[in-house]
């Protein structure tokens, strides 16, 4: 068993974290500079608000990576697990949000659960199976939607500012 000595160890923060973190310094700033409406705090708090159904997959797919697996049909579950949303909470108004959360958590779990059992039971590759499933979700958001869009104006308004009722929102002030 080898031993990690102090010389041998990296730091906490490499210095490709530093190189990272000064061009996206740098691409912030020459964007601001270009666009002087880009760096507003409502611009800012939208670009977060935009980008954290992205941030929690990323947060999912990383776990997934750490464990040497790879998830290729996280957007396609994802896809599917919002389309039965949309057209339960637009045949289902009265539900609520809560519910349509509970249905959200239990279609994107059950889908989650398909691709871990395939893995796990059939010993198939993590890339293949995903990669299988991803195209089967993807199909199927067609299927379940017959081909047509959910308009929010056809979602309930309780599903539609579930967001903006949250504690933190309002304790921090970020507008809905």
């Amino acid at each position: 068993m080898q031993r990690h000595t102090p010389e041998s160890m990296r730091p906490l923060i490499s210095k490709r974290d530093w190189i990272f973190a000064l061009i996206t310094a740098g691409l912030i700033a020459a964007v601001s500079a270009a666009f002087p409406q880009f760096i507003r705090p409502h611009n800012l708090a939208q670009l977060l608000d935009d980008s954290s159904i992205l941030i929690l997959l990323a947060i999912g797919q990383m776990l997934v990576i750490l464990t040497r697996g790879i998830d290729l049909s996280l957007a396609a579950n994802l896809a599917l697990s919002g389309m039965i949303v949309a057209l339960f909470n637009r045949s289902h108004p009265q539900v609520g949000a809560l519910g349509v959360m509970l249905l959200a958590l239990l279609s994107g779990g059950i889908l989650g659960a398909i691709n871990g059992g395939l893995v796990w039971k059939l010993r198939l590759p993590p890339i293949v199976v995903t990669l299988g499933t991803m195209s089967i979700y993807r199909g199927a958001v067609y299927l379940v939607s017959r081909g047509t869009w959910v308009h929010d104006n056809e979602l309930s308004s309780g599903f539609l500012g579930f967001g903006a009722r949250t504690a933190l929102v309002r304790s921090v002030g970020v507008p809905p």
